[in-house]
């Protein structure tokens, strides 16, 4: 059974007249639950600090964040936890009320059936049509605001692929449809940078600090002689993109044997 609270009470009920609602005004982080903990916690609260100090989201009261995580997690025992923290309720506008109370919803569900399946066997990937807005400003946050991520979804349901790569409007690789994008060229790791639009995954934090990777700003036409490829989120892990732009990848043994480690390693 899924857990839901609004502002620490479980209940499913939420102010018309929050921001979130009326503007997108805040941000969430996903993570994966399994035993009753949520897997790397720490580095999900540091992204929802940084993105609320970048946002200037103030007044979150943390100790009662890191709690209400605790009972969600302990509640599900497995399966996937979302934390949302909004600006909070006010009136009409965009200017937000001189005193407001941030909203923090926190809420679980079950862990996708077909994720392991992904890590194992390998997925494929296509290219998408839409494309990715460039804004600095929010560049790298995971905000409310997912338009884009809802249009390439749609997009992603009359494909045949798994997941779709996804360009900005200068042709640069971002990420895909909600995972990063990790591809080896010349034996060198590759990742896309993300000054200028995209979400900075804590998965990719991580592997960037763990792995020889290179952050770049490519076109997709440069993919053509990939020699290996995976992307990866908190609640996948690392999955191996198997076919790419219906060109088969084959990934090496040493490859394989590496997607196996991180995805033990990422979870420390």
């Amino acid at each position: 059974m899924s857990f839901v609270s609004v502002n620490f009470q479980q209940t499913k009920q939420l102010s018309v007249y929050d921001r979130a609602v009326a503007f997108g005004d805040g941000l969430f982080t996903t993570g994966c639950i399994e035993q009753g903990r949520l897997l790397i916690q720490s580095e999900h609260l540091t992204r929802l600090q940084d993105g609320c100090a970048r946002l200037r989201i103030t007044g979150v009261d943390w100790p009662s964040v890191v709690c209400e995580i605790n009972k969600a997690s302990a509640a599900q025992q497995n399966g996937v936890l979302k934390v949302i923290i909004s600006a909070g309720v006010s009136q009409r506008g965009y200017a937000r009320s001189a005193i407001i109370k941030p909203t923090i919803i926190v809420q679980t569900s079950d862990y996708p059936a077909h994720y392991q399946q992904w890590r194992e066997q390998g997925i494929t990937v296509g290219i998408a049509d839409t494309r990715l807005g460039i804004n600095p400003l929010l560049a790298g946050i995971k905000h409310l605001n997912r338009l884009e991520q809802v249009l390439i979804r749609d997009e992603l349901e009359h494909s045949q692929d798994d997941d779709l790569l996804v360009a900005d409007i200068q042709g640069n690789i971002i990420e895909t449809s909600s995972a990063n994008v990790f591809w080896q060229l010349a034996g060198q790791w590759q990742t896309p940078s993300l000054d200028k639009a995209g979400v900075n995954g804590l998965i990719r934090q991580k592997l960037l600090a763990k792995i020889d990777a290179n952050e770049v700003q490519t076109c997709i036409d440069t993919l053509a002689d990939v020699e290996a490829m995976f992307i990866c989120n908190t609640v996948l892990g690392l999955a191996p993109v198997t076919r790419f732009n219906g060109h088969i990848i084959k990934h090496s043994t040493s490859a394989l044997s590496l997607y196996q480690q991180l995805n033990q390693w990422i979870k420390e």
